[in-house]
């Protein structure tokens, strides 16, 4: 049965006709997030961009062009830029579960915006990577 769907006589549990409630629901209808559809491709697009950035910087010997990604790097490797993005996954859900609460198109055009940047570098840098190795490889 989806959400939006009121239940039939015969999955009434309660004597008094109420549908019973869900295991770790807050209340009848409500989800744990707004857009878990579009958080797994945020969270996809994410994790490809690590994966594109490091084979660039460690692979290929680039470097990163965000300054404050740069700066995790030269710091903490490999697992700061881990850390920091993911820690900027979590805000960036965050904002869209607090917009999206206030109004739901908001908060979905802020999620599909934050798949949108994050897929953006990934392209990017296939781009360079087939330039970089066929070009002056």
């Amino acid at each position: 049965m989806r959400m939006d769907e009121r239940p039939g006589p015969e999955e009434l549990d309660e004597p008094n006709g109420a549908a019973p409630q869900e295991q770790g629901a807050s209340g009848p209808g409500t989800r744990p997030v707004l857009y878990p559809n579009l958080y797994v491709w945020y969270l996809l697009a994410s994790s490809l961009d690590i994966m594109m950035t490091y084979a660039i910087i460690w692979k290929i010997g680039g470097r990163e062009v965000n300054q404050i990604a740069q700066r995790f790097v030269d710091t903490f490797g490999h697992w700061g830029l881990i850390v920091l993005k993911f820690t900027t996954v979590v805000f960036v859900i965050a904002v869209c579960e607090v917009v999206g609460r206030r109004s739901e198109r908001a908060g979905r055009r802020l999620a599909i915006a934050a798949i949108a940047l994050s897929a953006f570098p990934v392209g990017y840098g296939v781009v360079q990577i087939v330039a970089w190795t066929h070009l002056w490889g």
